[in-house]
């Protein structure tokens, strides 16, 4: 009984100090910047929105017709900065998707996208 009382004190000792251990004060870690993408949908489809990084493609999300939406980037995509390029995919239709140019997006900023009411 004593021999269990120990190891119970022991473990209870044990994981108040690795509570502290948290980082509090300068130790603390930063949070990250939420990076995140408007995307402004002025066509009457509704599309899907994809972030290109390289060869990834990464959905973000729908957009409705006549909508706009905010969607977050991945901190894996973004790192701590880079070119991306984004892909807007009309759904249910024939045509084509739209390949907006590469912007560099660093963390914490917001980018916009507007579709163009006529996607060709």
């Amino acid at each position: 009984m004593r021999r269990a009382l120990t190891l119970l004190a022991v473990l209870f000792f044990a994981a108040l100090g690795t509570a502290a251990c948290v980082g509090k004060g300068k130790n603390a870690p930063t949070p990250e910047a939420a990076t995140s993408v408007r995307v402004i949908n002025r066509a009457f489809i509704d599309v899907d929105v994809f972030v290109l990084n390289g060869t990834l493609r990464t959905r973000l999300g729908t957009v409705t017709g006549g909508g706009s939406g905010i969607f977050r980037l991945p901190t894996t995509v973004v790192g701590t900065g880079r070119d991306l390029r984004f892909l807007v995919d009309p759904i249910g239709s024939n045509r084509q998707a739209v390949t907006f140019n590469s912007m560099y997006v660093r963390p914490g900023q917001r980018v916009t996208l507007t579709v163009p009411a006529s996607i060709q």
